[in-house]
């Protein structure tokens, strides 16, 4: 089995398929390239709805298909097509519906955005690079822009990773943008300044994954002009939990009842420290449910 965020890739469905298993750096880029998927609306080899449902083609022979789906008529008939147009699948990569799904969203979303005066260039790169996070479900994005380049850097499972360098303006651009899209900001974005902002996806004119509730912002000078600009990504639950545990978070049963014992005081302050993407929201959102829970029953 194959995990990319919490969405599971059956490997095994097809043990006579030779699939190969793409790792991260794949699915970067298949973000970074996703305007040369073939089979996308008004490409060249343009895919049904149904097609493009379980797989997409890339014009370098990538080919990526949902596992359970490869011996589909459809599938076989649409890479036909491919190889009748001079496309030769070079390596199938069994993937999620999900990954396919987001990677003609987003390429198409390129496309019908060309002719639309209203929906700014920077604005489609800003939304691209936030799908790419959601989708790795990364916890925090960090943009530290230099004097002539730029570090996209982004934390998983509390490692934080280069994700790819860009130019110095283009980075200042995605910063300013992701500052103007905000719904909690100040009036006007000051490079020489520190200053916080919120992006609500609901509301945001920039398009967010539905994964995604909201994005804190927190920027914060740098010398020679710099920038630096550290994103938290809080993400939605799906699904109703009807028991909320600690014991699920990594405490210990005593540590539960110290716990307990905190939240039955009617005063007093809790402090909740440690080092970034330690679990301090987590701690804090499951402390108030349980409390909320326990002034139920009373």
């Amino acid at each position: 089995m194959k995990y990319f965020s919490g969405y599971i890739v059956d490997m095994n469905i097809n043990e006579n398929i030779n699939f190969s298993q793409p790792s991260e750096e794949d699915i970067e880029r298949f973000f970074r390239d996703n305007s040369n998927i073939i089979t996308k609306k008004g490409g060249v080899v343009e895919a049904n709805t149904e097609q493009r449902r379980i797989c997409l083609m890339f014009s370098n022979g990538d080919f990526l298909v949902s596992p359970e789906q490869y011996t589909s008529p459809s599938v076989r008939f649409l890479k036909e097509v491919c190889i009748r147009k001079g496309y030769k699948v070079n390596r199938t990569y069994g993937v999620s519906l999900k990954l396919i799904r987001l990677l003609y969203e987003n390429s198409e979303r390129d496309l019908r955005n060309r002719g639309e005066k209203s929906s700014l260039p920077m604005e489609r790169v800003v939304s691209n690079l936030l799908t790419e996070c959601s989708f790795m479900h990364v916890s925090d994005l960090h943009i530290k822009v230099y004097e002539h380049e730029a570090d996209i850097e982004i934390r998983r499972n509390g490692d934080l990773r280069l994700l790819r360098q860009i130019n110095a303006e283009d980075a200042h651009s995605i910063l300013s943008t992701l500052y103007n899209a905000a719904d909690e900001a100040d009036a006007t974005y000051r490079i020489h300044a520190y200053q916080s902002a919120r992006i609500v996806a609901s509301t945001s004119r920039i398009n967010i994954p539905d994964s995604v509730q909201t994005i804190r912002l927190q920027f914060n000078p740098l010398g020679q002009g710099g920038r630096y600009m550290i994103a938290r990504f809080l993400y939605t639950e799906k699904g109703n939990r009807n028991t909320v545990d600690p014991v699920s978070l990594g405490f210990h049963p005593v540590q539960c009842r110290q716990l307990a014992l905190l939240r039955s005081f009617p005063l007093g302050v809790n402090i909740v420290s440690g080092p970034t993407g330690s679990g301090k929201s987590t701690t804090l959102k499951v402390m108030l449910e349980l409390l909320y829970k326990e002034k139920e029953k009373k």
